[in-house]
């Protein structure tokens, strides 16, 4: 898989001088998270953030161009989550109750 660099500027109405610095790093900071929350970024990635009143800059080097698969989390709730929706609740109580009258049933008869 391949990496390139990656530059993202973003043209904005004037902004605050003294702001400059901060909003260009936390712009920044935002992306590079993003793609690596992702996986979208190799190894030893570099950000450099730019700023001036007109526009916000990002450059990151070795971008992955598609993400690294992740495997796929079970589709399972936990027991307590699920006891705790009403009608879940209900019909659990409903299967318990059965659970227990169809062991007795068995245990008196066998």
């Amino acid at each position: 898989m391949t990496a390139a660099n990656l530059l993202v500027e973003l043209f904005v109405e004037e902004l605050p001088p003294k702001a400059l610095k901060k909003l260009g790093e936390a712009f920044a900071a935002k992306i590079f998270e993003g793609l690596e929350l992702n996986d979208f970024l190799e190894p030893g990635s570099v950000l450099s953030s730019y700023a001036t009143p007109r526009r916000l800059a990002v450059h990151i080097t070795s971008v992955r161009g598609v993400s690294q698969p992740r495997p796929k989390p079970p589709k399972t709730l936990i027991l307590s989550q699920l006891a705790s929706m009403p009608k879940v609740s209900r019909l659990l109580r409903s299967l318990s109750a059965y659970a227990r009258c169809t062991t007795m049933k068995s245990i008196s008869s066998g």
